[in-house]
């Protein structure tokens, strides 16, 4: 019993306070960097050999839309979020890729497509509550699914692993701070997993500015956001084709939004 004294406070402000709900439809850029690697039975000797996203023409999606609630009751913290984004082009293959059909040699000229969707919801409790500042942890999972070909431009000839979705877990920190209309948030959500021979680690770093318009926050208001956000993915997988796909990429870009409270 007296254990439990100490949290009473917490649990008795929790209980006591209103929930708020605050939705951030939002639109930006996402641009990727880094590499990926396409193998399979139809590929040679080096065909794991890694292709930059410029060799690939991966390009930035400028106009990547998305939607993220937050839900506060107290010291808890409930987010939803998802987002789209495609960043297909052109471009000129360092090394050879393959799949279960056929391969594509180094110098081939490309038409490349990468489609990836993200959603998350992330579970966190202020172990730092106040109004000024805010800290806190928690847990999660995230829904990502990846899906990428790249086609000979003069063949026509693709290779074309299935698309990949992974259900992860996620460890989530949260911060925060308030002064007047203006707050400052942060959320940073990540995970190291493997299952059934698949490996894949996840961090997502979601930031943003708002400025309060109308009303009071963590209550009725309507915001003007300015974020940022960086995801760090890498992914080793094998389609039902036994075909190998390695990425090791970021994604990073601006957003603007528009926070409703109610």
């Amino acid at each position: 019993m007296k254990r439990l004294l100490p949290a009473a406070p917490l649990l008795l402000a929790t209980a006591c306070s209103a929930p708020s709900l605050a939705v951030l439809p939002r639109g930006g850029t996402f641009e990727p960097d880094g590499e990926v690697a396409l193998s399979g039975s139809a590929g040679g000797v080096g065909v794991s050999s890694s292709n930059s996203v410029e060799a690939l023409g991966l390009v930035e999606d400028e106009g990547v839309p998305g939607l993220r609630a937050d839900l506060a009751w107290g010291g808890l913290c409930l987010t939803l979020s998802y987002q789209q984004s495609a960043h297909g082009g052109e471009g000129t293959l360092e090394a050879e890729i393959s799949d279960d059909t056929i391969s594509l040699p180094a110098g081939t000229m490309v038409d490349s497509e990468f489609d990836m969707g993200l959603g998350e919801a992330l579970l966190t409790w202020d172990f730092l509550p106040g109004e000024t500042f805010e800290l806190g942890l928690g847990l999660g999972a995230a829904l990502f699914d990846l899906d990428v070909s790249v086609t000979d431009e003069l063949s026509g000839e693709t290779v074309d692993p299935e698309a990949e979705t992974f259900l992860a877990p996620l460890v989530a920190v949260r911060a925060g701070a308030r002064l007047g209309p203006f707050d400052v948030r942060a959320l940073l959500g990540g995970i190291d997993f493997s299952l059934d021979d698949d490996d894949a680690a996840l961090y997502d770093l979601d930031v943003f500015a708002r400025l309060n318009l109308l009303g009071t926050p963590g209550a009725a208001h309507a915001a003007l956001v300015v974020g940022y956000r960086l995801l760090d993915l890498e992914v080793d997988y094998d389609d039902d084709d036994s075909n190998d796909v390695e990425a090791d990429l970021d994604f990073s870009g601006p957003y603007v939004g528009l926070s409703v409270g109610l």
